[in-house]
């Protein structure tokens, strides 16, 4: 990408022209991506960033929810299915605030 260092990893299944690589598998190329000290841009839900550098146990793993310092956004970070999308929905209802979901609606 111009102007950015970055690398730009499509899915061997998608149609992506521009891709500097595809892949068979998302995880793998961020896990090496990352070891390797790369910048990672991901158009893609933020759980399967955040699983794909530390693979934890989703079933059992607690959600993780992020807010900006300003309180105007509130992310879920993990187990959004799980959720931690449905509560960051109540939190920005409550503080006015915007929900920012990453996964596909439930």
């Amino acid at each position: 990408m111009k102007g950015i260092e970055a690398e730009f990893v499509c899915l061997e299944t998608l149609s992506c022209d521009n891709a500097d690589r595809k892949v068979r598998s998302v995880y793998r190329a961020i896990k090496e991506s990352f070891r390797a000290g790369k910048n990672i841009i991901g158009i893609l839900p933020m759980g399967v960033l955040v699983r794909a550098i530390e693979p934890g146990r989703k079933a059992e793993d607690p959600w993780v929810i992020c807010m900006d310092e300003d309180g105007r956004y509130v992310i879920p970070v993990l187990n959004g299915h799980r959720g931690a999308n449905n509560f960051a929905r109540l939190i920005a209802e409550e503080l006015s605030a915007e929900a920012v979901i990453t996964t596909h609606e439930e």
